[in-house]
């Protein structure tokens, strides 16, 4: 189980390491005067899919109960 968990960890945090580059590569194209257009939907599909992953985990119910003030 603990294993699984190290997994599940080290896959997610590779996964936000390629996000992250992703979307400093695409702002810094946008800054250089780059088209948005092409940049813009891949970006919030880059985020749509993190986004999925942390819910598949369970991950994002932290923030939920923050907002909510749910323990």
């Amino acid at each position: 189980m603990l294993s699984e968990d190290y997994t599940t960890v080290f896959r997610l945090a590779k996964e936000l390491k390629n996000t992250q580059d992703e979307i400093f590569k695409w702002l810094r194209k946008i800054k250089s005067g780059g088209d948005a257009k092409d940049c813009v939907p891949e970006m919030i599909q880059k985020m749509k899919s993190i986004d999925t992953l942390l819910s598949h985990y369970g991950l994002d119910q932290i923030q939920k109960n923050e907002r909510t003030g749910i323990q």
